[in-house]
């Protein structure tokens, strides 16, 4: 379905069950390393028997300057797609940090598709958010232990779209976490926002439609509808994780494009309304004219602002309070 398309938002219920505490295998041994470009690929064995990929960037010259001044975690958007082709690229307002991209098992880290992906079969009966959920806690729990910041280093969770809906639960299973970053996400639970999103494309009965499905015992966990399986679509209407994000103890940091066309912008505004009414303070940059992904005009602009102000309050050259407010266009 087309507000599903790419890098849309979601996500599922609580830990897994069988969630474990980390990495079960030494993830240091690189998979086609790349030191030359300052960025690693690397790849953990998890307790649940899956792998997991995850990109180390570094700061150009680190080794010569210094160690990075802050580590962010991401957690990227829906889909297969891999990000080591564009990750320098992407995250280069990042500067002078660690920056370090999870992806989700049956994801080929090398190959980047575009905004339509082909995800195999593997990825799909993989792709319970909560299972993802899990895996993405216990991974940062692990990482943080086995490569331990130092103190005077700020450490954050950056969600992109789907992996906005992660933040607070993620943060929560943390022994350090400084702040929670996101970008293409309204602060809403998944189906309240699905339903506003529905509405605003003209597709009332759309969610009505899954929920029908989602009841029917008949239908298949694996079974595919609107470009996701069914088990995913039933796992993200149980998703709670607006109030958790209002009342977590962490800097907030919100970045959304007015002209997204994955989420509606009524949506942020009713988050950042909650917001307010319970006293929660909360960064939110509105880049006008930018879409889901704050492009703008086919410039990266936008999220290279966004980012650059991230480096500047991580790097402790501006306080988690003064919040970024973007020109206009």
């Amino acid at each position: 379905m087309y507000w599903r398309v790419g890098c849309a938002w979601v996500v599922a219920s609580a830990l897994a069950p069988w969630a474990v505490a980390g990495c079960l295998a030494d993830p240091s041994g690189d998979v086609a390393p790349q030191t030359n470009s300052g960025m690693s690929i690397h790849q953990c064995r998890l307790g649940s028997g899956k792998s997991l990929s995850y990109l180390s960037l570094n700061p150009p010259g680190w080794g010569l300057l210094g160690s990075p001044r802050f580590r962010v975690y991401v957690l990227p958007g829906s889909g297969c797609n891999g990000l080591a082709p564009i990750a320098r690229r992407y995250f280069r307002g990042l500067r002078s940090g660690e920056v370090v991209v999870l992806h989700k098992p049956h994801v080929d880290v090398n190959r980047w598709m575009g905004t339509n992906p082909r995800c195999s079969p593997e990825f799909f009966r993989y792709d319970r958010l909560d299972r993802w959920a899990a895996d993405a806690s216990a991974f940062v729990r692990w990482h943080l232990d086995r490569y331990p910041p130092r103190p005077e280093q700020r450490v954050a969770l950056l969600g992109i779209s789907e992996g906005a809906e992660l933040l607070p639960m993620v943060a929560s299973d943390q022994p350090r976490m400084d702040l929670l970053a996101m970008v293409g996400g309204t602060g809403l639970d998944p189906l309240e926002a699905l339903t506003l999103q529905a509405d605003r494309q003209g597709a009332p009965n759309f969610v009505s439609d899954l929920m029908r499905r989602a009841a029917d015992a008949k239908q298949v966990d694996d079974r595919l509808w609107a470009g996701q399986s069914l088990g995913y679509w039933r796992a993200l209407i149980k998703w709670q994780f607006s109030h958790d994000l209002l009342n977590s103890r962490y800097a907030v940091w919100m970045a959304f494009g007015s002209e997204d066309a994955a989420l509606p912008l009524e949506g942020l505004k009713r988050f950042q309304a909650r917001a307010n009414a319970q006293g929660r303070s909360l960064c939110v940059a509105l880049f006008q004219g930018a879409d889901h992904g704050l492009q703008r005009s086919g410039s990266d602009e936008p999220l290279q602002r966004y980012f650059a102000a991230l480096s500047d309050v991580l790097s402790r050259k501006r306080p988690a309070t003064q919040c970024l407010r973007p020109p206009a266009p």
